[in-house]
Protein backbone atom coordinates (compact mmCIF):
# COMPACT_ATOMS: atom_id res chain seq x y z
CA UNK A 1 0.00 0.00 0.00
CA UNK A 2 1.38 3.82 -0.61
CA UNK A 3 1.85 6.13 2.01
CA UNK A 4 -1.29 8.26 1.31
CA UNK A 5 -3.47 4.77 1.59
CA UNK A 6 -1.69 4.18 5.04
CA UNK A 7 -2.37 7.95 5.88
CA UNK A 8 -6.03 7.52 5.46
CA UNK A 9 -6.68 4.05 7.02
CA UNK A 10 -4.48 6.24 9.87
CA UNK A 11 -7.11 9.01 9.86
CA UNK A 12 -10.48 6.52 9.65
CA UNK A 13 -8.69 4.83 12.68
CA UNK A 14 -7.95 8.17 14.10
CA UNK A 15 -11.97 9.02 13.32
CA UNK A 16 -13.49 6.25 14.99
CA UNK A 17 -11.67 6.10 18.24
CA UNK A 18 -12.46 10.09 18.41
CA UNK A 19 -16.03 9.34 17.75
CA UNK A 20 -16.04 6.83 20.27
CA UNK A 21 -14.97 8.93 22.71
CA UNK A 22 -11.66 7.45 23.60
CA UNK A 23 -7.87 8.95 23.85
CA UNK A 24 -5.05 7.19 21.97
CA UNK A 25 -4.01 5.75 25.56
CA UNK A 26 -7.76 4.88 26.67
CA UNK A 27 -7.98 2.58 23.58
CA UNK A 28 -4.48 1.19 23.56
CA UNK A 29 -4.88 0.16 27.00
CA UNK A 30 -8.17 -1.91 25.64
CA UNK A 31 -5.29 -3.64 23.00
CA UNK A 32 -2.49 -6.25 22.62
CA UNK A 33 -0.71 -3.26 21.12
CA UNK A 34 0.96 -0.22 22.62
CA UNK A 35 0.02 3.09 22.49
CA UNK A 36 3.16 4.30 20.52
CA UNK A 37 1.81 1.18 18.01
CA UNK A 38 -1.38 3.10 17.71
CA UNK A 39 0.01 6.40 17.01
CA UNK A 40 2.14 4.93 13.87
CA UNK A 41 -0.83 3.48 13.13
CA UNK A 42 -3.01 6.88 13.40
CA UNK A 43 0.13 8.53 11.22
CA UNK A 44 0.15 6.51 8.84
CA UNK A 45 3.51 5.44 9.82
CA UNK A 46 2.84 1.88 9.94
CA UNK A 47 -0.77 -0.40 9.07
CA UNK A 48 -1.98 -2.46 11.32
CA UNK A 49 -2.85 -5.85 9.42
CA UNK A 50 -2.66 -8.03 11.95
CA UNK A 51 -4.70 -5.61 14.33
CA UNK A 52 -7.77 -5.06 12.06
CA UNK A 53 -9.97 -6.84 13.37
CA UNK A 54 -9.42 -6.01 16.84
CA UNK A 55 -9.36 -2.39 16.07
CA UNK A 56 -12.81 -3.00 14.33
CA UNK A 57 -14.08 -5.03 17.54
CA UNK A 58 -13.21 -2.26 19.86
CA UNK A 59 -14.26 0.47 17.68
CA UNK A 60 -17.83 -1.36 16.72
CA UNK A 61 -16.91 -1.13 12.88
CA UNK A 62 -16.32 -3.43 10.58
CA UNK A 63 -12.60 -4.11 9.88
CA UNK A 64 -13.16 -3.44 5.68
CA UNK A 65 -14.02 0.13 6.98
CA UNK A 66 -10.84 0.90 7.59
CA UNK A 67 -8.96 -0.06 4.80
CA UNK A 68 -11.66 0.61 2.03
CA UNK A 69 -13.82 3.80 4.15
CA UNK A 70 -17.56 3.66 4.05
CA UNK A 71 -19.37 1.97 1.08
CA UNK A 72 -20.41 3.92 -1.81
CA UNK A 73 -24.46 2.86 -1.12
CA UNK A 74 -23.95 3.03 2.82
CA UNK A 75 -24.97 6.31 4.85
CA UNK A 76 -22.00 7.32 6.46
CA UNK A 77 -22.55 7.04 11.05
CA UNK A 78 -22.67 10.69 11.32
CA UNK A 79 -25.52 10.60 8.53
CA UNK A 80 -27.12 7.68 10.29
CA UNK A 81 -26.87 9.37 13.83
CA UNK A 82 -28.43 12.82 12.37
CA UNK A 83 -31.63 11.14 10.72
CA UNK A 84 -31.84 9.35 14.39
CA UNK A 85 -31.30 12.39 15.97
CA UNK A 86 -33.77 14.46 13.87
CA UNK A 87 -36.56 11.66 14.15
CA UNK A 88 -35.91 12.44 17.80
CA UNK A 89 -36.76 15.82 17.67
CA UNK A 90 -39.77 15.51 15.26
CA UNK A 91 -41.40 13.15 18.46
CA UNK A 92 -40.50 15.85 20.94
CA UNK A 93 -42.18 18.77 18.89
CA UNK A 94 -45.01 16.49 18.14
CA UNK A 95 -45.46 16.10 22.12
CA UNK A 96 -44.87 19.37 22.74
CA UNK A 97 -47.63 20.74 20.24
CA UNK A 98 -50.24 17.35 21.66
CA UNK A 99 -49.83 19.05 25.53
CA UNK A 100 -50.61 22.74 24.09
CA UNK A 101 -54.03 21.85 22.20
CA UNK A 102 -57.27 21.93 24.28
CA UNK A 103 -58.91 18.69 25.25
CA UNK A 104 -60.91 17.43 22.39
CA UNK A 105 -58.75 19.13 20.10
CA UNK A 106 -57.17 17.29 16.58
CA UNK A 107 -53.56 17.22 17.31
CA UNK A 108 -51.98 19.40 14.85
CA UNK A 109 -48.75 17.00 13.37
CA UNK A 110 -46.18 19.49 11.84
CA UNK A 111 -45.03 19.42 8.07
CA UNK A 112 -41.16 18.06 7.39
CA UNK A 113 -40.81 21.20 5.72
CA UNK A 114 -42.01 23.81 8.67
CA UNK A 115 -38.96 21.78 10.77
Amino acid sequence: MSQLQAREIGARIEQKRKERGLTQEELAEMTSFSKRSLQDYENGVTIPYKHFAEIGRLLNTPSEWFLYGPAENEPDDRISDLREEVAEIREMLARVLESRNEPGEPTAQPEAEDI
